[in-house]
């Protein structure tokens, strides 16, 4: 008899004993410290995710590393919450069933390892281990949604708790279902009015949920924030994307600013707000060197470094196939390939940039001016953004001058959308053109052909829709 066979027999016949030991000492447990058990370890979890979110808002932790622990969290307390008293059925199985179970199983399964086994077979090296993480990862995930599901169904049958509600509409978020997040969180609000992290939470799921749009309702839930929390740092930026995004780019500025300019060195956020600030002084034809402080060590310590190698398209694809929301190295990858005489693929890169800044229409006139640029062939399409030659000249100009240049502007919009009617952000930004503008009359229009025209593309109507709701052309 092989080391392997004693093992496996002294194996079986420990967990023979692990088995029949409660039914020898007839230890049960009684349904109310099961309640009382699972209270207490709802309490550690919940403490567990506000200590990681204190983490990451800090920079303690990285996002990827606080997303797997807070996935790792609430599969746990999901897991907790279906022992819940009710939350399963049937009887309990009585000692001889147990007994004879724990006899026939190690039985049974040495007669299947008999017959299938190889226990000469060498060791699985440690890489062709290593290909199965993402199917672990994949199975945990559908695992924390099947749990997701009960919990869900669960609290629509009895009702729920506001922090059961809150735990819900977190795990909808981290499985990306920003829509059923946003409802959940609003069933806490329902329940206890809600405090500043609800309203926070339920704004970040809508602006995710719209693409990255901050819709007025979003901004309704960041305002909330703000109304008891003046500080909030992250309902401060998505106030300052609400003015970007609707072309109040002085208003954003002056919100992102102050936020800079409130903000500890060490902040995580400063790279970001940065960024916008030196975005809205291009948009405004201004020198970002006047109005974009100078980092502090702490903040260039948190930026990333730019790549070693830009001048080499492949490796620069490659670092935005990982990392696509840097909309400056998209366009300088088309640069590239439009340098090395391959068009198609410098086409390819403005498609792609397009296609994840969609929901950010001052970042689209930058994409459509560098396609103007690199392709001077009449074939750029949207509408092409004032250049800071026009803003200076503009700041001299009468409202009434000022208002004359920007209709003969969304008169040229107008004009090309009627060549070419399938630029979905040309007809978006038509209507808000014409809402700077104040003609309804002719937003309202703009807005039935557009809806005409793309009525058998579901995502671009529901992005026309929260357009024009948003301009208040149809009720909620």
């Amino acid at each position: 008899m092989t080391p392997f066979w004693w093992f496996a027999a002294g194996f079986s016949a420990f967990a023979m004993l692990l088995l029949l030991a409660p039914l020898v000492m007839r230890r049960f447990r009684e349904e109310t410290d099961g309640s009382e058990e699972i209270a207490s370890a709802f309490a550690i979890y919940r403490d567990q995710l506000l200590e990681l979110q204190r983490d990451e808002a800090a920079g303690r932790i990285a996002g990827n590393e606080a997303r797997a622990a807070r996935l790792e969290i609430e599969r746990r307390i999901l897991a907790n919450d279906s022992r819940k008293p009710g939350a399963t059925s049937g009887t309990p199985l009585s000692a001889a069933v147990l007994a004879i179970a724990a006899a026939i199983v190690p039985a049974a399964s040495m007669a299947i390892y008999l017959s299938l086994g190889s226990p000469d077979t060498a060791d699985q090296p440690l890489a062709s281990r290593s290909t199965r993480a993402p199917l672990q990862q994949t199975a945990d995930a559908g695992e924390m949604a099947a749990s997701t599901e009960n919990l869900a169904r669960r609290l629509e049958r009895d009702g729920g708790t506001a922090e059961e509600w809150w735990l819900l509409g977190q795990s909808w978020q981290m499985l990306e279902r920003f829509d059923r997040a946003a409802d959940a969180f609003r069933r806490v609000i329902e329940i206890d009015d809600g405090e500043p992290r609800v309203y926070g939470a339920l704004g970040e799921a809508l602006v995710r949920g719209s693409g990255g749009q901050v819709m007025r309702d979003a901004e309704e839930a960041f305002r909330k924030v703000l109304d008891a929390d003046p500080g909030d740092p992250r309902s401060r930026y998505y106030i300052g994307l609400a003015a970007a995004q609707n072309e109040r780019f002085e208003d954003a500025l002056k919100i992102w600013q102050d936020l800079y300019r409130d903000s500890p060195a060490d902040a995580p956020w400063l790279p970001t707000v940065r960024q916008g600030l030196i975005d809205m002084a291009g948009l405004l034809g201004r020198d970002p060197e006047t109005i974009v402080p100078d980092p502090q060590p702490a903040e260039l310590a948190r930026t990333p470094l730019p790549p070693s190698a830009p001048s080499d398209p492949d490796a620069l694809r490659a670092r935005l196939e990982a990392e696509p929301k840097d909309f400056r190295g998209w366009l300088e990858l088309a640069r590239l390939e439009a340098a090395r005489g391959d068009r198609e693929a410098a086409r390819a890169a403005i498609a792609q940039v397009r296609e994840v800044y969609a929901a950010a229409p001052f970042v689209l006139q930058q994409i459509d001016r560098a396609e103007a640029e690199l392709f001077d062939d009449g074939t750029a399409s949207g509408m092409r953004g004032p250049t800071r030659e026009e803003v200076a000249a503009a700041q001299d100009m009468s409202e009434e001058e000022q208002k004359e240049m920007i209709a003969g502007m969304v008169g040229g919009l107008a004009e090309r959308l009627d060549e070419n009617p399938d630029d979905l952000q040309g007809w978006i930004m038509l209507l808000r053109s014409y809402g700077v503008l104040g003609d309804r009359a002719a937003a309202e229009e703009a807005y039935e052909r557009a809806r005409t025209h793309f009525e058998n593309e579901a995502d671009a109507t529901a992005l026309l829709e929260r357009q024009a709701r948003t301009m208040g052309l149809i009720r909620p």
